[in-house]
Order: structure tokens, then C-alpha cells, then sequence
């Protein structure tokens, strides 16, 4: 059911954005891709193999592959911050995110003190749903509050 509410969800910003003349799918596969990726998302992973060896002359552990990367893919909750975030700057609402709790937060810079930069992206991504990049560069603010201090 969630993956379905996330879909609806998904579709409706799409529509927002295009109405706004702002590229509505930044992370558009073709078709063909796309129905692999669905079939992943709908737990049938050794289907979406299947078709993609129908499609492509390959072996199976390079379809595999293939459909594995596709798993690894952006998460849903990630790739919607990504279009409401569009979707403010165009409408010119600031937004500034929401701040790391003070636990949290002392996690990170406990962590950055430790010279364990990687953990604290790991853990700020975790409570965030934050993009790779997105934590990195949020983690590393952290870090020049750090060495400012």
C-alpha cells in the first residue's frame, strides 16, 4: 500500500512541476528501464532479470548486475524531497530544511572529531533521507562549524 500512496504521491508532484514548465522527471529512464525498475520496486526482481536478458544479449550474472543497480537506485522519500525542493525555489518559498536534533547533531561532530567522516554521512543520511551528495555536503558544513570553533 505505501508504495502505491508513494506513486499517487509522486504522479501529483510531477503535475505540479509540470505546470510550473520545470522538468518534472530529472531522473527519466526509458521506458524500458523503467518498467524493469518497477518491476524491482514490486519485489519481483528475478522477472525484471528475466526481461531484461529478453532485451539485451547478456549473461545472467550481467543482468543481475544490471537489475541490482537498479535497486541501488535513489530512494523514493530522497527523490521527492528533490522535486518539492524545485518546487519551492520556483514558487520562491525559502526553506532552510528541518535541524538535526541536538543529540544528533553531537553524534555528527563527535564522529567528525574522530576523523570518521563516512560514519557521520552514513547516520546523517539515516536520519534524513538525504541524497548522498546532499549528506555529504551538510555533513561537511558541520565539519568548518568544527574547525571555525
Amino acid at each position: 500500500m505505501e508504495d502505491l500512496q508513494l506513486q499517487e504521491l509522486e504522479h501529483k508532484i510531477d503535475l505540479i512541476l509540470a505546470k510550473f514548465g520545470l522538468e518534472a522527471n530529472v531522473d527519466q529512464l526509458p521506458e524500458n528501464v523503467q518498467m524493469l525498475k518497477n518491476l524491482v520496486r514490486q519485489g519481483q526482481k528475478v522477472e525484471a532479470i528475466k526481461r531484461y536478458r529478453e532485451q539485451n544479449p547478456v549473461g545472467l550474472a550481467e543482468a543481475k548486475r544490471f537489475v541490482d543497480a537498479l535497486e541501488d537506485s535513489e530512494p523514493a522519500p530522497a527523490r521527492l524531497n528533490r522535486k518539492v525542493d524545485l518546487i519551492l525555489k520556483r514558487l520562491e518559498i525559502p526553506y532552510e530544511g528541518v535541524s538535526l536534533q541536538p543529540a544528533l547533531q553531537a553524534q555528527i561532530r563527535n564522529l567528525l572529531r574522530a576523523k570518521n567522516k563516512l560514519e557521520a554521512i552514513k547516520i546523517y543520511r539515516a536520519a534524513t533521507n538525504a541524497s548522498l551528495a546532499e549528506a555529504k555536503t551538510a555533513v561537511e558544513a558541520l565539519e568548518g562549524e568544527l574547525k571555525r570553533s
